[in-house]
């Protein structure tokens, strides 16, 4: 079953089971979700450290931002919140 934000807590939730429906990138030791960045038409990469820090990253063929940017957890949930169609066709898409 896919994972639906219907409020806040929802992806509160989820933010809590991260690592287990997310990929693990070895070399940067990070987990991290990929979505598309429909405003710039590129994609978000939405990852968690494993102190707890997540970070944002957005690329796409004409841009490309200079690093990750620290987001704290009420950033990340309205974020997520404001993205959530996206997220939720990326996770039908993968199965998540």
């Amino acid at each position: 079953m896919n994972f639906i934000f219907l409020n806040y807590r929802d992806i509160r939730e989820w933010l809590k089971i991260f690592e287990y429906k997310t990929s693990y990138d070895y070399d940067g030791e990070k987990q991290y979700f990929c979505f598309d960045d429909t405003e710039k038409g590129g994609i978000y990469t939405l990852m968690k450290y494993s102190n707890g820090i997540f970070t944002l990253h957005s690329k796409g063929e004409n841009y490309c931002e200079d690093k990750e940017v620290e987001i704290n957890e009420d950033e990340l949930v309205r974020f997520i919140w404001k993205n959530r169609k996206v997220i939720h066709n990326e996770f039908k898409r993968e199965g998540k």
